[in-house]
């Protein structure tokens, strides 16, 4: 007898709440099943997002999130997609579930105008590869900075002139805004962040802190978004913009930074952060072992190019589903 066809769909509450179930045994974080559902279903990221699900005999057993997104190509707004939380329940594993139930999605989300889609591979690339998505740079800064420099002996230079405060970012959302705009709007490809964006964004993590660099004239020209490590003496770099692009302006940035958070006894260091001179010479870039950006074109235009893929290297852990 041939086994029934897998039935995909768009989930129901009732399978939504089934994959989360699911998927407690990669994505837990620790917490006990109940402890995770109750995270999940008040979660502004997971809510955000529109979920698929395979099933066999009514029950979930293959699921992903579909996140609509739009990206800045060449300095045009496409419309796009972000993939997360791809899972099949460890029994019916290999069986080619996950592609089918990706392949459903990406062509729903293309008849409805997504040109682009994005993911964040914590397997083997190969598998996304041979589904069409493309490798990106996907680098990060784990550690310490490379001279250990304490607080008071890091040579700022041009830094002198300026301050690191901690700022609201509601309140000073709009210059967040401007200096994300003209932080990325020469690159060929970035994550375009309209004001409702901004304010998911904002509502995702909301203890996270916001470091402005100010000029001596107390203008906000850089911002920094991190996260403290609970327990541990370990900050997460989450997001940044400046107004000026320059390896000058990011290695003020981070010098300052750095040393108010060594002030604060966080001398540990994480974050997605590009390879580029500045921050070369005061961190140790290596791959990331997970989260790999990886793109796909959905329609003929506008095709990956490698200039895209090279773009997508200064996409930010904030925007991570």
């Amino acid at each position: 007898m041939t086994p029934a066809p897998l039935d995909i769909h768009a989930a129901s509450e009732a399978e939504r709440l089934e994959a989360y179930r699911n998927v407690h045994d990669v994505w837990s974080g620790g917490l006990s099943l109940d402890e995770h559902l109750r995270k999940r279903l008040a979660s502004v990221q997971h809510n955000r997002a529109r979920w698929f699900v395979g099933c066999l005999d009514s029950r979930v057993v293959s699921s992903l999130a579909l996140y609509p997104l739009s990206f800045h190509v060449r300095g045009e707004v496409v419309a796009g997609i972000a993939i997360g939380s791809v899972h099949t329940v460890a029994e019916h594993r290999g069986r080619g579930f996950a592609r089918q139930l990706m392949a459903h999605a990406e062509r729903v989300a293309s008849q409805e105008g997504a040109a682009l889609s994005v993911l964040y591979s914590d397997i083997d690339q190969k598998y996304y590869a041979r589904l069409g998505y493309q490798l990106c740079p996907s680098m990060h800064i784990q550690g310490r900075r490379h001279d250990g420099a304490p607080l008071g002996r890091i040579t700022m230079g041009a830094a002198s002139d300026a301050i690191l405060v901690e700022v609201d970012p509601q309140r000073e959302l709009p210059r967040l805004m401007e200096l994300y705009e003209t932080h990325h709007r020469r690159l060929a490809l970035s994550i375009a962040r309209n004001e409702d964006y901004w304010r998911y964004l904002l509502a995702k993590n909301p203890g996270d802190a916001f470091f402005g660099l100010l000029s001596s004239a107390r203008e906000l020209v850089a911002c920094a978004r991190t996260a403290s490590v609970a327990n541990t003496n370990l900050v997460k770099l989450r997001d940044l913009a400046l107004a000026e692009d320059s390896d000058a302006a990011m290695g003020r940035l981070l010098d300052l930074l750095h040393a108010e958070l060594h002030a604060r006894r966080q001398t540990l260091m994480s974050g997605w952060l590009p390879d580029t001179p500045a921050v070369r010479e005061r961190f140790q870039l290596l791959p990331r072992p997970d989260e790999i950006t990886m793109l796909k074109s959905l329609k003929s235009s506008p095709p990956v190019t490698n200039e895209m893929l090279l773009a997508a290297a200064h996409f930010h852990e904030i925007d991570h589903v």
